[in-house]
């Protein structure tokens, strides 16, 4: 009986060792016509890589529309204030509410990083970190 099996699994070894090696076999044949394809592709990929060195870069574009130069405590207010637009304040019984942006907003709310600290009939106060700016409603 142990020498069936032992005859069994050998042959069984056998012949799955011809099948996978039949089956590399048509891998290698197949995979020739591809490395040719594969060359012509890194080819491609080398050529394009050279024209996109040679082609002129555009100039960068500045984020800020003001340089401050090398003024470390120039004043970004201007900047921030362009943020928003107050297009109305209203009075209500529990206080005013701004119109920032197109959006209603009370004392304490938050718009762009920017914490409404106080508003009056005809400004409104924002606060971020050490940055403040104000917003006066246009008559």
């Amino acid at each position: 009986m142990i020498r069936i099996m032992i005859i069994c699994s050998f042959l069984f070894g056998l012949l799955l060792a011809v099948i996978l090696g039949f089956s590399i076999e048509l891998m290698i044949e197949d995979s020739s016509p591809y490395s040719a394809d594969s060359q012509s592709l890194t080819k491609n990929i080398i050529v394009k890589e050279k024209n996109k060195q040679n082609q002129k870069m555009p100039p960068e574009l500045s984020i800020m529309k003001e340089s401050w130069g090398k003024d470390v405590f120039h004043n970004r207010s201007n900047t921030y204030e362009s943020w928003f637009k107050l297009t109305g304040i209203t009075r209500f019984e529990n206080g005013y509410k701004a119109i920032i942006n197109e959006n209603i907003f009370l004392e304490g709310d938050r718009v762009r990083g920017f914490t409404l600290k106080k508003i009056s009939a005809n400004r409104v106060i924002l606060k971020r970190g050490k940055y403040r700016v104000t917003l006066k409603l246009d008559k």
